[in-house]
């Protein structure tokens, strides 16, 4: 899954951000915001950052 690579290098990278599971879903917990979102549900854009999909259907997910 592409998105991970995208955690990953922002992780490394010194942001918060923690890869984990919730309620059986894997995600990434951004811990500066206290918000989970699942990797299904999950985009990357370089005008947004990180985004749910499903908030923003119309972006362009730079990571899909």
């Amino acid at each position: 899954m592409k998105i991970k690579k995208f955690l990953e290098e922002h992780i490394k990278n010194g942001e918060a951000i923690k890869i984990e599971t919730q309620g059986g879903a894997e995600g990434a917990l951004f811990t500066d915001r206290g918000e989970f979102i699942p990797l299904d549900d999950l985009g990357f854009s370089s005008e947004l950052g990180f985004f749910r999909i499903s908030d923003f259907p119309f972006m362009d997910n730079e990571a899909a």
